[in-house]
């Protein structure tokens, strides 16, 4: 199926707008979750500049939606963005020179499912932000570390510094792949784990407080170097759970290990390293 990408107008998917419908059916798993106050930025009236990217179908279904936001430098606190307005006293239509570009929303609706659209969508965001920020705009992800408390529970672990940076590194399904799914998203798409941001989001609990930031290569070829580094880790790890290198910590129904407990390879192919940090102003300082 041929599936059209294009930058949605803000006031298209504001309320009264033509898309408001289609757009917020798409956002429903972050609103079930109670997770919605980010919507408010994708408005005409918004306080940080701001970009909405849709993958539509031909007969003009929203298959889904990534959100861009930009801030001066990049952000290690999600929360910021709700606490002050943009330096500068830029709006939400504003698109200043420079700065980092934040995608905080890569949302699939279930009829894109099979379609790889979050993918999609961040090879989309990536090429025009390197097309309109001139030659020092950067790309990073605020995504929510959705998944992270009962990875934590199932390695024994706290929702501290060390708890974190364990789970993330130290675990993989059956395939070498990080059990996270945003993970195994943003890593796929060439991407690399910029930083574990603790206490950086306070209305999503299915992160526990936990920001993972991601960044991105502008350049494509950089970014397929990036791909083919993620690749290659991810044959190490598999090697070592063929090997019985490994320790299980999940089993699906059948009593088969879906989950490992897996050391060190190489990791700093794909994490930047020190990993976790405590946000400045943020509960724990």
């Amino acid at each position: 199926m041929t599936v059209q990408l294009t930058q949605l107008p803000l006031a298209d998917i504001a309320p009264g707008g033509r898309l408001e419908r289609a757009f917020l059916r798409v956002q429903a798993p972050w609103v079930e979750r109670g997770v919605s106050r980010w919507i408010g930025l994708a408005r005409p009236h918004g306080v940080w500049p701001c970009v909405v990217f849709g993958a539509l179908a031909p007969d003009q279904t929203l298959f889904g939606t990534l959100v861009a936001i930009w801030a001066p430098e990049a952000l290690d606190r999600f929360d910021t963005l709700f606490e002050a307005a943009c330096p500068g006293g830029h709006t939400a239509l504003s698109r200043p020179a420079g700065g980092v570009w934040h995608f905080i929303a890569v949302t699939r609706s279930p009829q894109g499912a099979g379609l790889n659209i979050g993918r999609i969508l961040v090879r989309r965001a990536i090429s025009w932000v390197r097309g309109h920020g001139g030659p020092e705009v950067q790309a990073r992800t605020l995504s929510p570390a959705v998944g992270l408390p009962e990875l934590l529970q199932m390695v024994g672990a706290s929702n501290d510094g060390v708890g974190v940076e364990r789970a993330l590194r130290g675990t993989a399904d059956t395939q070498g792949r990080p059990m996270l799914p945003i993970m195994r998203l943003h890593l796929g798409a060439g991407g690399w784990l910029d930083a574990a941001l603790l206490d950086s989001r306070s209305d999503d609990e299915d992160s526990g407080g936990v920001t993972l930031r991601f960044g991105y290569e502008l350049d494509g070829g950089q970014r397929d170097a990036r791909l083919v580094a993620y690749r290659l880790w991810l044959r190490d790890r598999q090697a070592t759970i063929a090997d019985g290198d490994s320790v299980p910590i999940q089993w699906d129904t059948s009593g088969s290990p879906t989950g490992w407990s897996i050391g060190d390879h190489d990791d700093e192919r794909v994490v930047r390293v020190p990993l976790v940090r405590t946000p400045r102003g943020s509960a724990g300082h």
